[in-house]
C-alpha cells in the first residue's frame, strides 16, 4: 500500500478533524461580514499530515487572518496542536 496519499479511511478521518476545527472556530465570524475558517491539509507524509487553520475577518474594513498548524500522526491519530511548521 502507498502512503503518500491517504487512504479512504484516512480521508474520512481528516475530514472530519477539520470539519470539527472550521466548526469550532467559526461562530465568533458568522455574523461578521467577510468572516471566515477554513481548513486545508498542507503537507502528507508516512508518519504524518499537516493540517493549516486560517480564521478572520476580510472585507473593506478589516484584514484579520488568523494561522494555525496542526501535526497529526498518521499512525495513531493524535493531534498536536501550535505546531511550528517550518515551509
Amino acid at each position: 500500500m502507498s502512503r503518500d496519499k491517504l487512504t479512504k479511511v484516512e480521508e474520512k478521518k481528516l475530514k472530519e478533524i477539520m470539519s470539527y476545527h472550521e466548526n469550532s472556530r467559526y461562530r465568533p465570524y458568522k455574523h461578521i461580514s467577510g468572516g471566515f475558517v477554513s481548513s486545508t491539509m498542507v503537507e502528507l507524509t508516512y508518519n504524518h499530515i499537516i493540517m493549516e487553520h486560517q480564521h478572520g475577518v476580510q472585507n473593506d474594513v478589516e484584514n484579520r487572518v488568523y494561522t494555525e498548524y496542526f501535526f497529526i500522526n498518521r499512525h495513531t491519530w493524535d493531534i498536536k496542536s501550535d505546531y511550528k511548521w517550518e515551509h
